[in-house]
């Protein structure tokens, strides 16, 4: 004699099972019964509109359905509710492809119950519930397909930057040979001419645009070189770092007063970040407007949060020339600067922007209008 489950909240009667139907029909589901052992299955109309056929418009049999399954669905299925026949599991959950009117394929929800066992433990009476979930799948194609494309852009983006550092590595490289030839040559006619005339004037003016042209090759190998290898490991004392910074630079002695807070240990890497240093130091050096530079240099801890991490951001500001705020961004930019009076290459801070980005930070300017200072801040991994 077949032996009933526990079918409270499965299969509810009356006002309930009304309640049920339209909670069903507002998710865009419908309820069903089966009796595998009957081969019999009882639909609500929903069941049979989400396929596009009218309710009952083929054989009400669970063979019937069972062959509109994907192939593939249909294995799986089988596999599930076996493990629910013979009382292995009680229900099942699946997402299964069924092929509709049209001959369309759409993803629909097959959730079941085994509600009612014969006298050997074998369910003949099944409840559940089909859910159309192809909307929610067309979704999550159309992100998986967006996600691949944007892997793809990434990756070619990649292979572009590397291709750009490389010919700018190598660029630089090729140039200083006829460089050092052609700075040579013009020394040498230069020494050679007598002095005053015209045509010692001239060399002298090839010299000294064959030296910007040394110098801005530097500048570029810097830049390039600041974007390669991997994200830097390692831990770096800021204030041995700025230290060092500030006396091999001489800053002291060329009328400079650098006042510097309490500085921390980072995570990074010491040759980059003195880098990153020396560039923001001889930036405020440079633009100070003609009167004896006053750099401040402070680091504050920030605590990690539910989304960040811990962070340290360092802050370099002086009273030098200042810039318009409109132009902050692009002070960043390689071959960019705040004044044509000032010498440089104009790739120091876009050098600093590279380092700080490498070692999973940020780099930004800001001018504060209460007392004009230019502050410069860079934000790195605690």
């Amino acid at each position: 004699m077949p032996q009933p489950l526990d079918t409270r909240g499965v299969m509810p009667n009356g006002p309930a099972e009304h309640q049920l139907d339209v909670a069903l029909r507002a998710a865009g589901g419908g309820s069903w019964m089966w009796w595998p052992t009957e081969d019999r299955v009882s639909l609500s109309d929903t069941c049979w509109t989400m396929l596009g056929f009218a309710p009952g418009e083929f054989g009400p049999s669970g063979t019937a359905w069972i062959e509109r399954m994907h192939p593939e669905d249909a294995a799986r299925f089988a596999a599930v509710t076996a493990r629910c026949f013979d009382g292995s599991e009680d229900e099942y959950r699946e997402v299964i492809r069924w092929r509709c009117k049209d001959q369309s394929w759409k993803h629909i929800l097959s959730s079941g119950r085994a509600v009612q066992r014969d006298a050997e433990g074998r369910a003949v009476t099944f409840v559940g519930v089909l859910i159309d979930v192809e909307p929610i799948h067309r979704l999550r194609r159309k992100v998986e397909d967006q996600n691949e494309q944007l892997a793809a852009q990434v990756a070619e983006l990649g292979d572009r930057n590397h291709e750009l550092e490389r010919f700018s590595h190598v660029a630089s490289h090729d140039l200083r040979s006829p460089l050092r030839n052609m700075l040579m040559f013009a020394s040498h006619l230069e020494r050679s001419l007598p002095k005053g005339g015209q045509e010692a004037a001239y060399a002298r003016r090839i010299t000294r645009a064959g030296r910007r042209m040394h110098n801005l090759l530097d500048a570029l190998l810097e830049y390039a070189e600041s974007g390669r290898g991997k994200r830097p490991t390692g831990v770096a004392d800021l204030a041995r770092v700025v230290s060092d910074v500030v006396e091999d630079s001489q800053l002291a002695a060329r009328g400079a007063a650098v006042c510097v807070g309490a500085l921390p240990t980072v995570s990074g890497d010491p040759v980059l970040l003195r880098q990153l240093m020396q560039n923001l130091l001889l930036n405020a050096f440079k633009y100070a407007g003609g009167r004896p530079p006053r750099v401040s240099i402070l680091a504050e801890r920030q605590e990690a949060s539910a989304d960040r991490s811990a962070r340290v951001r360092i802050c370099v500001a002086d009273a030098g020339e200042g810039f318009d705020p409109a132009e902050a961004e692009r002070l960043f930019s390689p071959f960019q600067r705040m004044s044509h009076s000032a010498e440089g290459s104009g790739v120091g801070l876009a050098v600093v922007r590279r380092v700080a980005e490498q070692h999973g930070g940020r780099a930004w300017a800001a001018m504060v209008n209460a007392d004009q200072a230019t502050r410069f801040y860079v934000e790195l991994p605690g």
